[in-house]
């Protein structure tokens, strides 16, 4: 299965495309504004794969203001790049906007907050993170470590409040950015190293022990990686080393007592 997640979405996702060409998918949209949490559920009322998740990733959970300007909403306080960058971006049937324009206190509305970690439970696969300037406040708290990373950093990088933390936090975790296309940067995670290749492989051969010894505890179906994934790959090389020795071990004269095959410490 692939984990597709999106923080701020006006109604399809940027993922959309994808979905269509992946078996087995979920995908979970965190947005805070009613009338895109209205569009969203339109899209995908039929989708038992797609979450939707009525908040705004933020530093903590509580609430907090939001300049409600429809697809280009952002929380009081974060100097947003797009407001006096872009012109005819506000959401369909909604006038512009955004082109030079003042906060205003009627423009406000209070939403419920929620962190990412609140959210991640590690299994993200490609994250989309468009939040008007907020991004980095998802981004110091990602447990998981996506293959594909996209964060909206401006039409110019450096008009973004916190592009040096979200380069510096690519650095620090291995990640180049291999695109730059409109508003947003493209990252890609890093090859594994022989030390997490060796640490998954044997996550799969203790899963496979388990197997062998209890015969209940355990299959290669229940693998947390995704299918197709490196990680899912070295997972069952893993798998299929401890489950070739015992087939070969069954043929010994003693097939009565499960052969065993001690993982590694």
């Amino acid at each position: 299965m692939v984990h597709f997640f999106e923080v701020g979405c006006i109604g399809e996702s940027s993922w959309h495309g994808f979905l269509s060409e992946t078996n087995e998918y979920r995908l979970d949209i965190v947005e805070p504004i009613p009338r895109n949490l209205a569009e969203i559920r339109k899209v995908y009322k039929d989708d038992p794969n797609v979450f939707v998740h009525p908040y705004a990733v933020w530093k903590e959970p509580g609430t907090i203001k939001m300049y409600n300007l429809e697809r280009l909403s952002y929380i009081e306080g974060v100097a947003s790049p797009a407001i006096g960058t872009y012109d005819g971006m506000s959401a369909p049937g909604v006038p512009t906007r955004t082109l030079g324009y003042k906060p205003r206190e009627e423009d406000l509305i209070e939403v419920e907050t929620v962190t990412l970690d609140q959210l991640d439970d590690g299994s993200i696969d490609m994250l989309d993170l468009d939040m008007e300037g907020s991004e980095w406040y998802a981004l110091e708290k990602l447990v998981s470590r996506p293959k594909i990373l996209v964060v909206e950093t401006g039409v110019v990088r450096t008009g973004h409040p916190f592009i040096t933390e979200i380069d510096g936090w690519a650095e620090e975790n291995g990640y180049t950015e291999f695109r730059h296309h409109d508003s947003n940067s493209w990252f890609k995670r890093p090859m594994m190293t022989d030390e997490e290749k060796e640490k998954i492989q044997n996550e799969g051969r203790t899963a496979c022990v388990m197997l062998w010894s209890t015969g209940v505890m355990g299959s290669h179906d229940d693998c947390k990686y995704a299918e197709g994934s490196p990680e899912r790959e070295v997972w069952m090389a893993g798998w299929n080393e401890v489950d070739e020795v015992n087939k070969n071990a069954r043929s010994d004269a003693n097939r009565d007592a499960p052969p065993r095959f001690d993982p590694p410490l």
